[in-house]
């Protein structure tokens, strides 16, 4: 059988498989007309990165303690053994509410703050860059130029990371930044809403945000990592709420999970937000405890839920240390596998 090789297109009997740009296309050669039959398939490049799945482990990124205050450390779980992470390093400055972008070698917590929803904290436009494997102190590469905020929404293509609105009082503005060079971001367009505490999650192609407040809102956005422009909205959450700073990405799938909604109600759904469609979320499964600004990471077949607070009303609320893992396969309540080290919320997140 002969094979031969194009730059677009490789040919084999009476076959072509074709580049596009949603993916590879096989085709008939004696018939083009023909080609939707065969169909389309995206295919990944593994040498190029995950960027939203790791295949190692998971990683959070600083974290405060209601009644402890502000911790730095960056812990780390394996997937491979799963149960206690470990703290392998520290952020450039003792820190929270970053938002969280991974790279196939290293991790960015941008942004952030001092302390809890205070008057008095500080901001930050910090970048800090850390490696996954070895950790240690993050640096600080550059700043972002959409301005120091905290509770932003953070994303990853594969060859960029993303920062999306954020700050009190709130703004819309989507950071962007590439992981080949060290240096501060570039301002690419805006979301349709200015909220904080928004939930982000990834496809191959596009970023998506939720969420958030105040006020709460139902808005899904989505915009395209390869254009400079800003989100449009899509559809809606199954409820408005807030503190859901923190989602998971399958491949097929953004997940949603709990937050806060008016009451305040602490919530155990998640929702689902399909990338094939441009559809309003479904409610698809429960969290094991209510949560809220807590991380987010994902492996290739599972989401897991980690850290944030669980407050019923009381002053100081709980914090949860919990790792909560669920099956990409299938939707159900998912089960614990680890814990952290260091618990409590408003922290970012990774995964490599």
């Amino acid at each position: 059988m002969a094979i031969k090789i194009y730059p677009n297109r490789i040919e084999f009997e009476k076959y072509s498989l074709i580049i596009t740009s949603t993916g590879l296309l096989v085709t008939n050669n004696a018939d083009a007309s023909n080609a939707a039959a065969y169909g389309t398939f995206t295919a990944r490049d593994s040498d190029v990165g995950s960027h939203f799945q790791g295949t190692n482990a998971g990683i959070n990124m600083g974290v405060y303690g209601w009644g402890v205050g502000n911790s730095c450390c960056i812990q780390r779980m394996p997937f491979s053994t799963e149960g206690l992470a470990s703290c392998i390093g520290t952020l450039s400055t003792s820190k929270v509410s970053v938002a969280g972008a991974s790279s196939k070698t290293h991790g960015y917590a941008l942004g952030g703050q001092t302390g809890s929803a205070s008057p008095s904290y500080i901001k930050y436009a910090h970048m800090d860059k850390f490696p996954f494997v070895s950790g240690g102190c993050a640096s600080n590469i550059g700043s972002l130029v959409g301005g120091a905020r905290e509770r932003a929404a953070g994303l990853s293509s594969t060859t960029h990371g993303f920062a999306a609105a954020g700050g009190f009082p709130a703004v819309s503005v989507i950071d962007k930044f590439p992981f080949s060079t060290d240096g501060s971001s570039q301002c690419i367009g805006n979301t349709s809403n200015a909220r904080q505490n928004r939930a982000g999650f990834n496809s191959y192609t596009h970023g998506y945000v939720a969420g958030g407040g105040p006020p709460d809102t139902t808005t899904i956005e989505k915009f395209n990592f390869a254009l400079n422009s800003g989100a449009s909205g899509i559809g809606n959450l199954t409820c408005a709420r807030d503190g859901i700073n923190f989602a998971v990405s399958s491949s097929t799938y953004g997940y949603i999970p709990g937050g806060v909604a008016a009451g305040p109600v602490y919530l155990r759904i998640v929702d689902k937000v399909s990338y094939a469609s441009d559809n309003p979320a479904v409610s698809a499964f429960d969290t094991c405890v209510a949560r809220i600004a807590g991380a987010g990471f994902s492996s290739t077949s599972y989401g897991y839920f980690s850290g944030g607070t669980c407050n019923n009303g009381t002053t100081p609320a709980g914090n949860l240390t919990t790792i909560e893992r669920f099956p990409f396969a299938a939707d159900v309540t998912g089960v614990c596998v680890g814990s952290l080290p260091v618990g409590g919320g408003l922290t970012g997140s990774g995964q490599f």
